[in-house]
């Protein structure tokens, strides 16, 4: 049985599972400002994806908005009403079958948000890009330095994520933008018999599949500025070596293409949450946007609405490393997910699961 301090291990598994991509955009000098980030995706099945937020500080947690009303609509004027999944989340899932509303490449797309703090937001037009089809994902070890804000440089030895894809979408005449996101699945096998699990008999083992976000996940590429037609051998990301890879890990890049628009939009927020030293050394409340108030366009409103096609590409990762269950602290105390795993994940494998 080994022990470890368990405050340190949960506090990075939850930072490493609730991270978002909205939650870098924060003026200094602007309080109480509307943060709207949104997106609609062609994918199988096509998706709406809508968040509200109040603007913040590191010294407070994000506070979610609600709405009366959120709708996405196309060039042609159909519109559908999203879903609240909880405060501050909407989503909508659209089928490609639907009977009037199309999720199609070459078309436009807008959002308009009603009834936030009494008024009306809207979105300029996205155009919907088709994407390029990624062909191969492999991994290899790399070595990274860094150099920390006191100049002394480090060297890192990581996992990196390399890719192989063209740079033109099927019969496009020129090389799309594009951003990769990342996503990660681990598997955890929890240990109800040790320790004080449970009183009496302990259930057996078993597996679970717990989301795992890496935590740089902003990866963007222009290849309009290529002279290549495709990308070989290309390094999307590398992450440390954690014990999320000891039981098996699936790595899920969605590659996702953008206007020249969202391009500038995502690539200005890589910079602010990839950098390495400060993370105000460049003021994040400048990224460009391309929302607003529509009965008063002079307030400020923070985040952006785009519009994409995604292509995912997976690749299961081998075992390495010790289990990371059983985690006892230094007074005995289980961690409750090694008493049980789901208390965060899920004991149901997906269907794309092979080992």
């Amino acid at each position: 049985m080994r022990t470890y301090f368990l405050a340190a291990f949960l506090s990075l598994l939850l930072f490493s599972s609730c991270l978002e991509k909205f939650d870098f955009e924060r003026p200094d000098s602007i309080k109480d400002a509307i943060a709207i980030q949104g997106s609609i995706t062609k994918s199988n099945p096509s998706y709406v994806n809508v968040t509200l937020k109040e603007v913040f500080d590191f010294a407070n947690f994000p506070k979610f908005l609600s709405a009366s009303e959120v709708l996405i609509i196309d060039e042609a004027g159909n519109q559908l009403e999203l879903e609240t999944r909880r405060q501050g989340f909407y989503y909508l899932t659209i089928l490609d079958d639907h009977p009037f509303f199309k999720v199609e490449t070459g078309k436009k797309y807008k959002i308009r948000v009603s009834g936030l703090r009494n008024k009306i937001f809207e979105s300029n037009w996205e155009e919907l890009l088709p994407v390029p089809i990624p062909e191969k994902l492999r991994t290899d070890n790399v070595s990274t330095e860094v150099t920390d804000r006191f100049g002394i440089v480090r060297v890192f030895n990581e996992l990196g994520y390399f890719i192989d894809t063209p740079l033109k979408a099927p019969n496009a005449t020129q090389n799309s933008r594009l951003l990769w996101e990342l996503e990660g699945l681990f598997k955890l096998t929890d240990t109800p018999s040790v320790g004080k699990c449970f009183d009496g008999e302990a259930p057996a083992p078993k597996a679970c599949y717990i989301r795992d976000s890496p935590i740089q996940n902003y990866v963007t590429f222009d290849g309009t500025k290529s002279s290549a037609d495709r990308l070989d051998n290309y390094l999307v990301e590398a992450i440390n070596f954690t014990g999320n890879l000891a039981e098996g890990y699936y790595i899920t890049i969605l590659q996702q293409s953008l206007t020249e628009s969202a391009y500038d939009y995502w690539s200005q927020v890589a910079t602010a949450v990839n950098r390495t030293g400060d993370l105000f050394q460049q003021p994040t409340g400048l990224v460009s946007n391309n929302l607003q108030n529509i009965e008063d366009p002079s307030e400020s409103v923070f985040g952006y609405f785009y519009a994409t096609e995604e292509r995912p590409i997976r690749l299961y990762i081998e075992p390495q490393g010790q289990a990371t269950c059983p985690i006892v602290s230094q007074n005995g105390v289980v961690a409750e997910f090694c008493c049980d795993c789901r208390r965060i994940g899920s004991p149901v494998k997906p269907d794309w699961w092979v080992e």
